[in-house]
């Protein structure tokens, strides 16, 4: 039984690092697309007032900038909400099967 919830909480584990990435890739790449759309020089995106990634045309190139600070903490907040989503979804649907 201990063997099958480790198994079970590390397969939450890389689906939330998996998933929190992919969601700041998203929103990287839309960034990328508004950055060309409107032609802009530079554009910072942002959770709020955080800033967390900066795009910027240079002479001959377009660059992408992570900020640390900001990448680092958007990462790790999206990590625990999804592991949370995961671990309350687990939850209830424990609770209902017992209930049942």
């Amino acid at each position: 039984m201990r063997q099958k919830v480790m198994i079970q909480w590390a397969t939450w584990i890389l689906e939330s690092l998996l998933l929190a990435t992919l969601g700041l890739s998203v929103v990287i790449f839309l960034g990328y697309a508004t950055f060309y759309a409107t032609g802009r020089g530079e554009l910072t995106l942002r959770l709020g007032h955080l800033a967390f990634y900066r795009i910027s045309k240079g002479t001959t190139s377009v660059t992408g900038q992570r900020l640390n600070p900001g990448m680092v903490i958007t990462w790790l907040g999206s990590l625990i909400i999804i592991m949370g989503i995961f671990v309350e979804s687990h939850r209830d649907h424990g609770r209902h099967q017992r209930s049942v």
